[in-house]
């Protein structure tokens, strides 16, 4: 009897010793499947309200070709592009008015961080265009004569556009480590108005073209 007994004991040892290596092997390996989950990074673009003066679609159209580049470039992260709207609801609430002074001095690291976990990323990329039109006044003189040939001078005032400054600033935030990246701010100085066509637009769409010719030569996530 105490024969059995201990055979008995031993066969159990011996498929405990059969089993544990693949125990032990289920217990240390991911399921078969199911691949790690990707970094997500968050985009949100601002232009203010001179950036888009004159019904001028243009400058959102390259804000938003360049961004596209730049978050093509993170292979391997999923993108996901945020409301610009919603942000600034957001921006509100901290009292940071969405205008130049705003968006480009008061807005800080810590509402970054704070708007990147309330969204769920790892990562926050924020680009805000601002734009300041130069220009001056310039008087006019018509002269006309009566029928009695007398001369009459009348004068009048137009603006005329000179330049415009554009500035870009993107910041790029590690939300789980609640640093910057990258705070980049780039102002770049428009050429002349066109001489067909509006002058505002004219000088704002250079203005942004040159800045963003830089964000993508120089701004790298």
């Amino acid at each position: 009897m105490a024969d059995r007994v201990c055979g008995l004991k031993a066969a159990i040892v011996a498929v405990v010793m059969l089993l544990l290596p693949s125990v032990g092997l289920a217990a240390g390996e991911e399921p078969a499947g199911q691949p790690e989950a990707r970094p997500v990074l968050g985009v949100v673009m601002m232009l203010t309200d001179i950036m888009r003066a004159e019904n001028n679609a243009k400058p959102t159209d390259m804000f938003n070709a360049a961004l596209n580049e730049k978050a093509a470039q993170k292979a391997g992260y999923a993108v996901q592009h945020l409301d610009g709207a919603d942000f600034k609801t957001f921006l509100s609430k901290k009292d940071i008015v969405p205008d130049s002074v705003g968006l480009l001095r008061e807005l800080k690291l810590a509402q970054l961080v704070e708007y990147g976990k309330g969204k769920n990323v790892d990562f926050l990329l924020v680009v805000i265009g601002d734009a300041k039109v130069t220009g001056h006044m310039q008087t006019h003189f018509d002269n006309f004569k009566d029928d009695k040939g007398r001369t009459t001078t009348h004068s009048y005032e137009t603006h005329e556009v000179d330049y415009a400054d554009v500035t870009l600033r993107a910041a790029y935030v590690d939300v789980r480590k609640g640093e910057y990246v990258q705070n980049y701010t780039v102002e770049r100085r428009s050429g002349r108005p066109a001489v067909f066509g509006n002058a505002v637009r004219s000088v704002v769409n250079d203005g942004s073209t040159r800045a963003l010719d830089d964000f993508r030569s120089k701004f790298a996530l």
